[in-house]
């Protein structure tokens, strides 16, 4: 077995120890995967691949019609008492940097203001993503299970739909508006860092999990409970 095979299977068994409980079975696949790969460079790519589940945290499975109806209204009364956050923040962020791109400092150069440029870009697609999901149907008014069941699933599907269509890059976009800053305020000054720094953004892009896996892993737990007629 050469090294680069070595290496891979140690990064793969790292991967399948470390991951959480309900990402064991998936990290155990991409285990036995590397095995059946010829080449070993292709190998070890699949292997770091494998460090993905590490990141990955699946909601808690929901046991019963009970804790759907439960889960709606809990999801309803969050989205009714909380500012929508993300939306406030990425506004400002808007805000802040446009102003350093059309008033920017003595300091900030082409490549500085490129970055805030890229950033305040960054900042108003998270600002209008971050919007929209803030946004909740008309809640039920009556206290029975099946409508805030319903409502429920009705909200999941709204929420994959939107992270798997304008919402697909929003991991991605955060990373961006980071490595963004980063160029803009040290673009000049340390450009062998800024570009690590980027690079390492977009790596964090890349490995972080894809919200709308998580709402569509929410909607096959209502799906499969309704399917069992509610039963625990």
């Amino acid at each position: 077995m050469t090294i680069l095979r070595r290496l891979a299977m140690r990064i793969a068994e790292e991967a399948v120890e470390r991951a959480k409980p309900r990402c064991k079975e998936w990290a155990e696949g991409l285990e036995r995967e590397v095995a059946f790969i010829e080449s070993d460079w292709r190998a070890l790519g699949w292997a770091i691949g494998s460090v993905r589940v590490l990141f990955q945290n699946p909601p808690k499975p929901l046991g019963n019609s009970a804790e759907i109806a439960r889960a709606g209204r809990l999801f309803a009364g969050w989205r009714e008492h909380v500012p929508p956050v993300i939306f406030l923040i990425m506004a400002m962020q808007v805000f802040n940097n446009g102003l350093r791109v059309v008033l920017p400092t003595c300091r900030t150069g082409p490549l500085g203001r490129a970055g805030f440029a890229i950033a305040a870009v960054s900042a108003a697609y998270l600002a209008v993503v971050g919007w929209m999901d803030s946004r909740m149907r008309e809640r039920p008014e009556d206290m029975d299970d099946g409508a805030w069941i319903e409502f429920y699933r009705l909200e999941m599907v709204r929420l994959r739909d939107l992270y798997a269509g304008l919402g697909a890059l929003f991991s991605a976009a955060i990373f961006l508006f980071c490595a963004a800053e980063i160029f803009g305020l040290e673009g000049l000054t340390l450009p062998y860092l800024t570009v690590c720094m980027i690079a390492f953004c977009m790596f964090l892009a890349w490995l972080s999990p894809r919200p709308a896996e998580r709402f569509q892993q929410k909607i096959d737990d209502v799906d499969s409970i309704l399917r069992q007629g509610g039963e625990a």
